[in-house]
């Protein structure tokens, strides 16, 4: 058969086998291809960069004619058990004896729509345009700043990207796009800014202070090549509680060991080497260099005979995963107060999950749970937020669209109750939010001082804390 056309027979053979796989919604291997499905080549680079993928999981029988890489997918409600080849940064299947960190884009991106997955709400914290997602009163809706902190002068300053009034462009405090990844990326599951330097961050600030990397005399183009970008890591979220270890991920950040975090995160080995120590020559190409740079030695016992790892994970993340940055301490005269003299929010006690509320398809754009939020592209949340569960249409007015949605507009969706608010002034449903009243401390005559996990990091242990920027917020 001509390496380019195909014969009548083959062309019959590839659409029997696209129907079938078509009816059944299902790819047999996660990696696989139209040609390891038809018993061709494997693992051809090439085939993926010139053909494209296959986003809906369905191979059809152009696609198939076409050799493109198919996605795997699988519509039921069951756990997908994630026995996978591991890839590095340049697509090179690893295994026990290999030296390299794997690549979240390349393993995790075989299956899934990486580049769709990148525009979600935990990948923009460092862009400068991303939409707030709101409508009328919402639509300048802001949200928590990084707190740069410096130790030397006891200087605290609120950064952002973004332009919301009281707050610091990074570049005013002499941060370059190197360094806010380096700073603050263990806060963040990575991707965005710390994927790509030049991801929409605004143009810098008027500033006197020199933009450069943490490192003096270096630009961000020399540290970048030898710490290695980013990624998103799906398993800082997607991995069963108990798997995933933040801390070491936020270690290795800390030693400007970016793209070996992930790696060590999820234990599939030892991580030697520091990017951090190295200076002078930063050609990663230099022999000098590579001999100096981290290095992998992977636990071999995690690989099966085919050389598949097994990633343990859930389709939707634990609490536990949201509690690593999205978790507050109150503080008084004292210090940080107890945990045992606090309740549990009453819908974790009830035995909820932050993502029962808190939703999202494949693009990952969170459901915030605010009135006003639209999500993308237009399509309203009013359902998911504290007035669309408890009090329904009476509160939120009458749902848009089909007949079916509409026992998602009733008053006590997913049990909870319906508050009858009575003897309360109007005004206080026409200008506060629910969570004026019903979340954090009781209101009182002054304000009171917190601890956030994107602040001051409380969840990270007292030798990680010593690489990162501490600061106490009010």
């Amino acid at each position: 058969m001509d390496a380019i056309s195909l014969s009548e027979t083959e062309m019959m053979r590839r659409i029997w086998i696209g129907t079938i796989l078509s009816v059944l919604s299902v790819v047999p291997n996660p990696t696989c291809s139209a040609d390891q499905v038809l018993g061709g080549p494997v693992g051809d680079p090439t085939v993926k960069a010139s053909t494209g993928q296959v986003s809906t999981g369905q191979v059809s029988a152009a696609a198939l004619a076409a050799g493109a890489v198919a996605k795997n997918r699988t519509d039921g409600d069951a756990r997908y058990l994630h026995h996978i080849d591991l890839y590095d940064s340049d697509n090179r299947k690893i295994t026990p004896e290999s030296d390299r960190p794997y690549s979240p884009r390349n393993t995790c991106g075989r299956c899934h729509d990486y580049d769709t997955i990148s525009h979600g709400w935990h990948f923009n914290a460092f862009e400068s345009n991303a939409a707030r997602g709101g409508s009328g009163e919402t639509a300048d809706r802001v949200g928590e700043p990084w707190i740069w902190t410096d130790a030397r002068t006891g200087t605290q300053l609120p950064l952002s990207y973004r332009d919301w009034r009281h707050l610091f462009h990074p570049s005013e405090a002499g941060l370059s796009s190197w360094a806010m990844p380096h700073h603050f990326g263990g806060r963040i599951p990575g991707g965005g800014m710390g994927e790509d330097s030049q991801t929409n961050v605004s143009a810098p600030a008027p500033s006197s202070t020199p933009v450069q990397s943490d490192v003096s005399g270096e630009s961000d183009d020399q540290r970048w090549a030898l710490s290695g970008v980013l990624e998103i890591d799906c398993m800082a979220c997607h991995a069963v509680a108990g798997v995933y270890d933040m801390n070491e991920r936020r270690r290795q950040i800390s030693k400007q060991n970016f793209a070996w975090a992930p790696t060590a995160a999820l234990r599939l080995g030892d991580i030697t080497g520091d990017v951090s120590r190295i200076r002078g020559s930063t050609d990663p190409n230099d022999e000098r260099v590579k001999k100096k740079l981290p290095s992998v030695t992977y636990d071999q016992r995690r690989f099966a005979s085919d050389g598949s790892v097994f990633i343990d994970l859930v389709r939707s993340p634990t609490s536990n995963a949201c509690y690593q940055c999205h978790s507050q301490r109150s503080v008084d005269e004292n210090g940080v107060q107890q945990r045992w003299a606090h309740d549990e929010d009453v819908h974790i006690q009830s035995g909820m999950q932050c993502v029962d509320c808190h939703r999202n398809g494949l693009g990952h754009q969170m459901i915030r749970g605010f009135v006003g939020q639209n999500h993308v592209p237009t399509e309203s949340m009013v359902t998911l937020t504290c007035a669309g569960c408890h009090l329904g249409s009476e509160a939120v007015g009458p749902l848009p669209g089909e007949a079916s949605q509409w026992m998602n507009h009733q008053a006590g969706r997913l049990g909870s109750p319906q508050p009858l608010h009575q003897g309360l002034p109007a005004v206080h449903f026409e200008k506060l939010a629910c969570t004026a009243c019903h979340s954090g401390q009781a209101p009182r005559e002054t304000a009171t001082r917190i601890m956030t996990s994107l602040a001051h990091h409380p969840l990270v242990s007292t030798q990680v804390c010593e690489s990162f920027t501490i600061g106490w917020m009010e």
